[in-house]
């Protein structure tokens, strides 16, 4: 049974494909981390190889544009291990964060809808955009509340998490599922496939990503519910 030694969230953990992402990016993090990189200028690299990507996709290059889109998102992954490892996670860090995420998601969405310029893309990319930041911002301010009350893992106990790559194909393949459905750092992936000279794949990958962030939208007001229904039961206890 293998066990790596490093700063990995405890997201990864039943995360089939964050689990592969952080073997490739835990290498080029560690060298980071050598160079004495901030976790902000790791986040600043990451968003420069965005826009870069953004101008090869308005050109008409899907090689250079995934090829710069994957190399963000490597980025963007490892920015957050270099915060654990070097013990400097911070709230306005993680916020900075998210919010350029949001941020990647929004304009890469827009490049689309202006590149294609037709209405029913324009609509998918406005509807997957506007559902998109609703449900990021509603899971991060939960993830946030969590770090405030100190029932997430810290970054001094992230800093030298023991994570399991050893699974059984059962638990594999049932994170593999769920992994498709979350909108976690897996959920960039379906961009990587995004095509500037096919617009058939946008349309299929548009529709996917309405999938996606309708599913989680409805998990998250599911969670609001039972947490609205337990938070009742309390009050009714105390009076």
């Amino acid at each position: 049974m293998k066990l790596v030694r490093s700063g990995i969230n405890s997201k990864v953990i039943g995360n089939p494909l964050l689990r592969v992402t952080y073997l490739v990016v835990l290498p080029l993090a560690r060298q980071l981390v050598k160079a004495k990189f901030s976790p902000t200028s790791v986040t600043h690299l990451s968003n420069i190889f965005f826009v870069a990507s953004l101008f090869f996709f308005l050109n008409n290059n899907p090689i250079f544009f995934s090829a710069f889109l994957i190399f963000s998102f490597i980025l963007d992954v490892a920015d957050g291990i270099v915060a654990r490892q070097t013990n400097s996670s911070s709230a306005c860090g993680s916020l900075y964060d998210h919010s350029s995420d949001d941020l990647k998601i929004l304009l890469l969405l827009f490049v689309v809808g202006f590149h294609y310029n037709t209405p029913l893309i324009w609509f998918l990319t406005f509807a997957a955009s506007s559902l998109t930041l609703l449900v990021s911002s509603n899971s991060y301010s939960y993830s946030f509340k969590d770090n405030l009350n100190g029932s997430e893992s810290s970054a001094s106990k992230d800093i030298d998490n023991k994570v399991n790559f050893s699974i059984s194909a059962k638990t594999y393949l049932k994170g593999l599922i769920s992994s498709i459905f979350r909108l976690d750092g897996n959920f960039m992936y379906y961009f990587f496939f995004l095509n500037p000279n096919h617009k058939n794949v946008t349309l299929i990958l548009l529709i996917a990503i309405l999938i996606v962030v309708s599913s989680n939208l409805i998990y998250s007001y599911i969670r609001l519910y039972k947490q609205a229904k337990h938070i009742d039961k309390e009050l009714l206890r105390w009076k």
